[in-house]
């Protein structure tokens, strides 16, 4: 069957029309989005070295169709990417017969795919499969060389995440979510979540006091808003790209339980007489297990995790997603005079920033 598929994929083009295209080290990677720049720090130039022992890419149109994969110029490897109406929707990788330069008796195998899911002609996702087989193996599990991968995002999220044991992958399919890595750069304070851990010592990220805070009142319902804490955004592990302020105050109304979006530079002056919610010291830690950040109580960056529909706030200064800055949880424990840290019914309460608004959307159960 592999032999067949293998087959039909030479036979469906002439290679021998296309446009060739020599590289020093090149294997099956995602050229959707960067071809033009690695062929242009990456081809070889004819005279410079033996092209028989370069690896070949095939072109037509000026869409990649082929890469032989060489090694001291055998063959080791060929990978076909499949096009339909100038978008990537399949790729094919085979071994010929060889692994890492030692010949293998059962010839030709398809040992990974990929397919791309588009959604309103954009690439949403890319879906890698790898096929074990005790043919092309070491010590019976499959080892994965970590060239195979994708564009410059692909590549460092696979390369970090992915879970391997001895070198050996133990997942036989990975979905690169291209939003979520999107996301991830460009609309959160931080890539991987900082959550709050106990400690004699506060990190000053997170300010409970009140101090002169600047308090408004609520959009719906007109009453005071309660003040909750504060976000210092001079910390070296936040990108906070197209905020306008150092730090960002977190209001909420307990009464109406209305989402919020406020200017902190235009808030009006109001006496704070109340207590803070807790006097706690925390300081902030990376967090990379999702149940964890999913159930603290303060969560810095990352994703939003929607208990409802994602609300994403557009800004309404440049019309771009607003940047997440933290996810509260509901804490019945915490007080403050006559009100709980409750957001409905063991809710949460997203706060966004970007230029010079603050938008607090509050979800629950």
């Amino acid at each position: 069957m592999n032999n067949k598929k293998y087959q039909t994929l030479i036979n469906n083009v002439d290679w021998t029309s296309c446009d060739k295209k020599y590289f020093d080290s090149l294997t099956y990677i995602d050229l959707f989005d960067n071809l033009a720049f690695i062929i242009k720090n990456r081809v070889i130039a004819k005279q410079t070295q033996d092209l028989n022992s370069c690896n070949v890419g095939y072109f037509s149109g000026g869409q990649l169709l082929r890469i032989e994969i060489k090694e001291k110029g055998i063959p080791q490897e060929d990978a076909f990417l499949i096009w339909e109406k100038g978008k990537l929707l399949k790729a094919y990788l085979f071994n010929l017969g060889y692994f890492f330069g030692r010949p293998v008796n059962d010839g030709i195998q398809l040992r990974d795919s990929w397919d791309y899911e588009y959604i309103n002609n954009k690439l949403i996702s890319i879906r890698w499969t790898t096929f074990k087989s005790k043919r092309y193996n070491a010590a019976n599990d499959l080892y994965i060389d970590y060239k195979y991968v994708y564009d410059v995002e692909g590549l460092k999220f696979i390369y970090k995440s992915i879970a391997t044991v001895n070198n050996s992958l133990i997942l036989d399919c990975i979905l690169f979510d291209r939003e979520k890595e999107k996301f991830l750069k460009t609309c959160t304070l931080t890539k991987i979540p900082l959550t709050e851990r106990k400690s004699k010592e506060s990190d000053n990220i997170i300010d409970f006091t009140v101090n002169q805070a600047k308090v408004t009142y609520c959009q719906s319902c007109g009453k005071p808003m309660s003040y909750i804490l504060a976000v210092n955004l001079n910390d070296k592990r936040f990108n906070r790209n197209k905020i306008d302020f150092d730090s960002i105050p977190v209001l909420y109304c307990f009464d109406c339980l209305e989402s919020q979006i406020y200017k902190p530079a235009n808030l009006d002056i109001l006496p704070v007489t109340f207590n803070t919610f807790t006097e706690q010291k925390f300081v902030f830690k990376r967090e990379i297990n999702e149940e964890k950040e999913k159930n603290s109580l303060l969560k810095i960056g990352g994703q939003p995790n929607w208990i409802q529909n994602d609300e994403h706030p557009i800004c309404t200064c440049c019309n771009s997603p607003m940047k997440f800055i933290v996810e509260i949880n509901t804490d019945e424990k915490i007080t403050n005079g006559n009100s709980i840290l409750a957001f409905g019914d063991n809710g949460k309460l997203y706060v966004f920033a970007c230029c010079d608004n603050v938008s607090c959307i509050s979800q629950w159960y």
